[in-house]
């Protein structure tokens, strides 16, 4: 995975939504955007609005649900901005 200098502004303020309920963000997020054919360098607010509530599954799989619906909530705030 790449560092996270190389993420786009939009793909370093998720890093940092999700750093804050696991220990390997950085995961989650190659798995998830290799879903849908995108990078760190090249994910759009789109792509989030696409992605938010599987990335909330990710996260409630790997640590408890009330995780998963924060992290949903944060991102859902990101993208509205």
């Amino acid at each position: 995975m790449q560092n996270e200098s190389d993420y786009n502004e939009l793909a370093q303020k998720l890093y940092l939504i999700l750093k804050e309920h696991i220990h390997y963000p950085q995961a989650i997020l190659k798995t998830q955007f290799k879903r849908i054919n995108k990078t760190v360098q090249d994910v759009s607010q789109e792509d989030l609005q696409a992605l938010a509530t599987q990335i909330g599954k990710s996260v409630a799989n790997f640590t408890n649900p009330n995780k998963g619906r924060e992290v949903e909530k944060a991102i859902s705030e990101l993208i509205k901005g």
